[in-house]
């Protein structure tokens, strides 16, 4: 994403410093101008600090209750001319690029490539390319805030593993096994759709090297092959395509049992059944969350065996099923007691901050709404506890912003309309950071839950704010 021009970013805090005055004037602590507001006081703070964006009609509300005489609203109107003039000047320069382009191309049209050609790309020699474009065609340079281990030398061992598969050892397993786990912190840091590029890359390298991969280390290969692909899936799905995602997990199970590996057989199939959930078939996911716990039985990955109970208890509540589905989910303590002496593992993580909200959407599920709201509230006092005392953890902030829209949700379904704003526009300063079409559909079905008072003013600017910053899309 462009960087914002320095004028954009004057206005803006220049908004927001007025906006911090007059509030300061009108005798307001952030606090009371947040409860005015129907928001939590993070996105006054934010607003103030000129961060963030909020509708005309919150600009407008705002003058009035701070009493700033239209200063406010004439102050937004200058940012949005701005904003929009700038839109316009990058949207022109976009345009006149892709003339230019085009006419290139119409002057000099490609030559068909010969079939083989995109396998002797790959077998070029290293001397005859240069090593950055090499290390790029592998998805390596996506990336490189999390390749500290890989050194330059270490780089071109992994390039050379796909220049010459018989020279696939231990270390270049571990670079890719690394470049996997890289690609979760991308999609934290950058969005799933950039993530996905680096996973997919890998996913095609590691296909590359199984034909001539000793027998000694398939077994690793295809178990690496497979997580790989799992993680596609889940990229995949966070991208809101769920049948794309449907069509990585299967290749992974493919790879996990050809691997025989039952820990990513059972990690995929859990995953398979998060999908359905989603995709409102409950008795597919039962299916998957069933076969994931038989695989899981035949390991001791305490982590794994946690998730897999969470997800059968998930999806039985998902069928219909409360009896089955509590008595699952009081076993997932079991397999966290286990945790403290669970050996570390790149694909496998779990929490009593996640197993709590998971419990409270569970009971959401089963509708029992009141039981469902305190337990949902401490997984988010449990998330923060774990961001401060192992802030390595990936995809917190996400199970955060998770839990909120879930306690959101849970709110309207219990009636308490101003409660459920003030937790979901607590959230929308986070979301805005790295907004997937995952959560979209989540604020979404929140909304549907607020439909009896959509024509309330709460209601109103808070379909406002999600429309003007793109989180919905209706």
């Amino acid at each position: 994403m462009a960087r914002e021009p320095d004028s954009i970013t004057d206005l803006r805090r220049d908004l927001g410093g007025r906006l911090a005055v007059f509030r300061v004037a009108a005798g307001l602590t952030q606090a009371n101008l947040a409860h005015r507001m129907y928001v939590d006081r993070s996105m006054i703070a934010h607003l103030e600090r000129g961060r963030g964006n909020a509708t005309a009609q919150w600009w407008a509300k705002a003058d009035t209750q701070v009493n700033a005489g239209g200063v406010l609203v004439a102050r937004y109107e200058q940012l949005e001319s701005a904003r929009a003039a700038r839109e316009a000047e990058t949207r022109r320069v976009a345009l006149d690029q892709a003339r230019t382009q085009a006419n290139t191309w119409r002057a000099n049209p490609p030559v068909a490539p010969h079939p083989e050609s995109e396998q002797s790309t790959f077998r070029e020699p290293a001397t005859n390319m240069d090593r950055r474009d090499l290390l790029r065609l592998l998805g390596v340079a996506a990336a490189p805030s999390w390749l500290g281990p890989l050194n330059a030398d270490d780089h071109e061992r992994l390039a050379q593993a796909t220049l010459t598969p018989r020279r696939v050892d231990e270390r270049v397993l571990e670079h890719i096994e690394s470049l996997l786990v890289g690609s979760k912190a991308t999609d934290a840091q950058l969005g799933p759709e950039v993530a996905l590029y680096t996973a997919r890359a890998q996913t095609h390298l590691l296909r590359a090297m199984i034909d001539q991969c000793p027998d000694s280390l398939r077994p690793r290969l295809l178990s690496t092959l497979g997580h790989g692909l799992a993680i596609c899936g889940w990229l995949t799905f966070n991208t809101g395509d769920n049948h794309g995602a449907e069509r990585f997990y299967e290749q992974a199970r493919t790879f996990a049992h050809e691997a025989r590996d039952p820990d990513l057989a059972a990690f995929t199939l859990a995953n398979h059944a998060l999908l359905a959930i989603w995709s409102k078939r409950p008795r597919t996911a039962v299916d998957h969350s069933l076969a994931a716990d038989y695989w899981a039985s035949r390991t001791d990955n305490a982590p794994l065996k946690a998730f897999i109970a969470d997800m059968s208890a998930m999806s039985l509540a998902a069928a219909d099923n409360p009896a089955d589905s509590l008595r699952k989910l009081d076993t997932t303590p079991r397999h966290l007691d286990a945790l403290p002496n669970a050996a570390p593992s790149h694909f496998y993580y779990y929490s009593d901050a996640i197993h709590t909200s998971r419990r409270g959407q569970t009971l959401l599920t089963l509708g029992r709404t009141s039981e469902a709201i305190p337990i949902i509230t401490r997984s988010l006092g449990l998330y923060e506890t774990l961001k401060r005392t192992d802030p390595t953890q990936l995809g917190i902030k996400r199970n955060i912003i998770a839990s909120e829209l879930e306690l959101s949700k849970a709110h309207a379904i219990n009636r308490d309309v101003d409660e459920s704003v003030r937790v979901v526009s607590a959230a929308i300063p986070r979301i805005t950071e790295n907004p997937t079409p995952r959560m979209g559909e989540r604020l979404q079905d929140i909304l549907d839950h607020l439909q009896p008072w959509a024509n309330t003013p709460a209601i109103r600017e808070l379909t406002d704010s999600l429309r003007h910053q793109k989180l919905i899309t209706h």
